[in-house]
């Protein structure tokens, strides 16, 4: 139905009275004219598409901000708050009407300029408004200073000492230079503070230690023991290893060092230790590890979490759109992060990486593990690549090396310098395996050995067999642009259930998709068309697999494997 101003509009155009037009047409028995039907043909449309931009339907065309965004005062302080309106295009309008109102103004009052003023302790939210636009802001009023106290060490042997540390903060969050903060400890028997926040303890107990400052405190809950276990937490991934010490003192502090510690774990399948405090993690879960003397017994927390590697090879060009959409599975996916090659497109250079690489998986690089790829090294020395991610990437000379991820020893090697049977690289390969007799090994590169695409490379054949011969048991590689798995298998394609090496080609990072050809023999699964990672879940003794698409995509594949 046309709206009120479709009608009047419909009206002034025929020449006629709102109300009369119906009157008018209502009294018209003669056929109507070609050029009439004509007339109100193009009337009615006008109509319906004035009717499109009824004004009781706005569309919103402001957009209101205020700053700053967390703003905070003292009761009876002062702080200005500025609204800045931009329109269609992210104009911005100049000195706009802007309305203020606060929501609690018995907590915090707003004037129609955005002075606001601190009337009680509490939060209130302030708002601007501009036509039909507005923005929120929650305003606090605080205390004049705030006492945060920050402590290196909570748990403390007789005689020990540690130094606190206590930030101070005024009304508007800013940072109290060398604050006059008093310190106080309920018990100085237990443990005694000076003014210089100097704690030492002095006899077993709990005691609280407090700094105050114009009636704003904060305290911390120290313990003194006679028993101490070092390190005082861990945090293991599966299969890690790790070493407990107990260091046991008398009434005076002496450290009493052959007394008899008898060691013991809440959940022996999370974590288990023997009689020397030597313990390995089993499998995910939290425990208690506990070492007790003829007299005293005291515990450290132990949580263990899953050994993750996750990525992809083939990953960033601008616009980076598939690299995006992969980085955002990373956000979600705890872990180490692998590379496999070409991973900053077109060339690798300092450029590629900041512009291309950087915004999408870059975010993760503090947790990555990266290998290079031949784009890699289209900027001489692949300095782009080593130059971004420093010296977790290796020696920029070689771009091999090796790194442990709970029970697995991980192996990255580099298909840009020599890999021949006779290189440096296959004999540092055979060097890092001799030295690494884990059970469970994984390597990854760039160029796949085998591959139903168009890039398989023989001569990787030379990093197989030292492989294969160690007894290595996944291998990843990137290149061509798909995913594919492999049943295990020996370096020259035979299958090998026993001790073959499964393969998975993973370049599916972003950049583009490839089609597959032939397929090989042993290959499992392929797909040709789904950005994703590889997710791999490394156990003590096996491990999971499991490729995770894109939002949108439905591909996906996932199993286990067992060690050899």
């Amino acid at each position: 139905m046309p709206t009120r101003l479709a009608r009047r509009k419909l009206a002034e155009t025929s020449g006629l009275p709102a109300q009369a037009r119906s009157d008018h047409y209502a009294h018209y028995r003669r056929p109507a004219s070609p050029t009439l039907r004509l007339e109100i043909v193009v009337l009615a449309f006008q109509a319906a598409l004035l009717g499109c931009l009824d004004s009781s339907q706005p569309v919103a065309e402001f957009r209101v901000a205020i700053a700053p965004a967390q703003p905070s005062l003292g009761d009876g302080d002062t702080l200005r708050l500025s609204a800045t309106v931009t329109g269609l295009g992210d104009s911005r309008y100049e000195n706009p009407d802007v309305h203020w109102s606060s929501s609690a103004p018995a907590i915090v009052e707003v004037d129609g300029s955005g002075l606001v003023t601190g009337r009680s302790l509490g939060s209130a939210l302030v708002r601007a408004s501009f036509a039909e636009a507005s923005a929120d802001v929650e305003v606090d009023v605080v205390p004049p200073f705030r006492v945060f106290l920050a402590s290196p060490i909570t748990t403390l042997l007789i005689g020990d000492t540690t130094r606190l540390v206590a930030t101070v903060l005024g009304a508007r969050s800013d940072t109290i230079r060398d604050p006059q903060v008093l310190w106080t400890s309920e018990n100085p028997d237990i443990a005694s503070v000076d003014q210089g926040a100097l704690v030492r303890a002095r006899s077993p107990g709990v005691v609280h230690i407090t700094a105050t400052l114009d009636g704003a405190t904060s305290e911390v809950v120290m313990s003194v023991t006679l028993i101490l276990i070092k390190p005082t937490a861990l945090r293991l991934l599966e299969g890690d290893t790790a070493r407990l010490r107990a260091i046991v003192v008398d009434q005076l502090g002496d450290t009493l060092p052959n007394t008899a510690v008898t060691w013991s774990t809440s959940d022996r399948e999370v974590f288990r230790l023997d009689s020397t405090g030597f313990g390995r993690a089993l499998k995910p879960g939290f425990t208690i590890v506990t070492a007790t003397t003829s007299s005293e017994a005291t515990g450290v927390a132990v949580q263990v979490d899953t050994a993750v590697l996750v990525g992809a090879g083939d990953i960033a060009i601008c616009p980076s759109a598939g690299a995006a959409a992969t980085a955002v599975l990373l956000d979600k996916t705890p872990g180490v992060v692998f590379t496999l090659g070409d991973n900053a497109y077109p060339d690798g250079s300092t450029a590629a990486y900041s512009n291309c690489y950087a915004p999408t998986w870059g975010r993760h690089r503090s947790r990555t593990r990266p290998a290079p790829g031949n784009h890699d090294y289209e900027t001489p020395g692949a300095s782009g690549y080593f130059n971004y991610f420093g010296s977790i990437a290796g020696d920029p000379l070689k771009g091999y090396y090796s790194y442990d991820i709970g029970a697995w020893h991980i192996i990255v090697l580099n298909n840009m310098v020599s890999y021949g049977p006779t290189s440096a690289q296959v004999a540092w390969l055979k060097g890092d395996l001799a030295a690494h007799p884990q059970l469970c090994t994984a390597a990854y590169w760039h160029y796949p050995l085998f591959s139903s695409g168009i890039y398989a490379v023989s001569a990787t054949r030379s990093l197989w067999n030292e492989l294969y011969a160690a007894g290595a048991d996944v291998v990843m590689s990137g290149h061509d642009h798909h995913y594919e798995r492999f049943a295990p298998q020996r370096p020259d394609g035979v299958l090998d259930l026993e001790k073959g090496i499964r393969e998975f080609v993973v370049g599916t990072g972003g950049h583009s998709h490839q089609p597959t050809t032939t397929i090989v023999a042993n290959s499992e699964v392929r797909n040709s068309d789904t950005f994703g990672v590889l997710k791999l879940t490394l156990h003590p003794s096996s491990y999971d697999w499991k490729f995770i698409p894109t939002a949108g995509r439905t591909f996906t594949d996932s199993g286990s494997g067992t060690c050899h």
